[in-house]
């Protein structure tokens, strides 16, 4: 309900007026509460699990033990705490929101309180066409993609949604060459990359060949599609293992690309782990 009437608000809004949440931050909450559109907020909720005898936390749990385990500090001790751990982590989301890294700094935050990740998912869920009216649609350099959480992010499902409804095939691809996916990006400047374009290219079919990168989060990358965001611009653990999500965005991709393009044949290079199921 959180996020559905959050959602309204900000539609109904509109842009410009700032939208003020009080008494429901703490400092591990900022980041997602701005992530999701809340301009303003206070240190209500802090200040009052300081009163309780609380020591509250960006990253961690309120808890009720002194810092190192020393003997419990009075109040005005625990209430100037709390006021520097809300500046500090403001000062990381603005940190964050600058360099286009804030999700990163959510994802961080999720570990210490579950329910920041409840919240999350139903944003991605109900909330996300507003997420994606306000994901990033350009980037720079390498963002790394390390937790689950972050194959949601709204840059990512909008490719893998786009790829199924839009995506077509260039006209004169005879034949569809799969190929993984490489820690380089773009993929073709990889070595691997390279030394198979060179073979096609020194056998004359290259403008006739395909060639289409499988990977996770996003599916499938035709190459002709490598360079844009955000197939450019990220990193992922690397394990030879899919999850049944990742194998299902894969297998969505290569359905929806066979049967919008009558190939002559398809040829499949890849790991044999991935082979069992592709």
């Amino acid at each position: 309900r959180f996020v559905r009437e959050l959602v309204a608000l900000k539609r109904a809004a509109g842009p410009a007026p700032l939208l003020w949440a009080p008494r429901v931050a703490l400092p591990g909450r900022l980041a997602l509460l701005h992530a999701l559109g809340i301009d303003l907020l206070d240190t209500t909720e802090g200040l009052l699990r300081a009163a309780e005898g609380y020591w509250v936390w960006a990253e961690g749990q309120p808890d009720l033990s002194a810092p190192g385990g020393a003997p419990t500090e009075e109040l005005s001790r625990r209430l100037l705490h709390v006021e520097e751990e809300y500046a500090r982590e403001e000062e990381r989301v603005r940190r964050f929101l600058k360099g286009g890294r804030l999700r990163e700094l959510v994802e961080a935050r999720l570990p210490f309180e579950p329910a920041l990740g409840e919240v999350l998912r139903y944003a991605e869920g109900e909330g996300y066409p507003f997420l994606e009216e306000h994901a990033p649609v350009v980037g720079s350099g390498i963002h790394p993609y390390g937790t689950k959480e972050a194959q949601y992010r709204p840059e990512m499902e909008r490719f893998r949604r786009r790829f199924l409804s839009r995506y077509r095939a260039p006209p004169g691809k005879e034949l569809l060459l799969l190929v993984p996916c490489s820690k380089t990006k773009p993929y073709s400047r990889s070595p691997s990359h390279r030394r198979i374009l060179r073979t096609l290219s020194e056998g004359g079919r290259l403008p006739a060949i395909h060639v289409v990168s499988l990977t996770s989060p996003l599916g499938a990358v035709p190459q002709e599609l490598e360079r844009v965001f955000p197939a450019a611009h990220y990193d992922i653990p690397v394990t030879g293992n899919w999850d049944g999500e990742e194998r299902i965005w894969v297998l969505n991709a290569l359905r929806h690309l066979v049967g919008g393009h009558a190939y002559q044949g398809i040829f499949v290079h890849l790991p044999r782990e991935e082979m069992d199921w592709v």
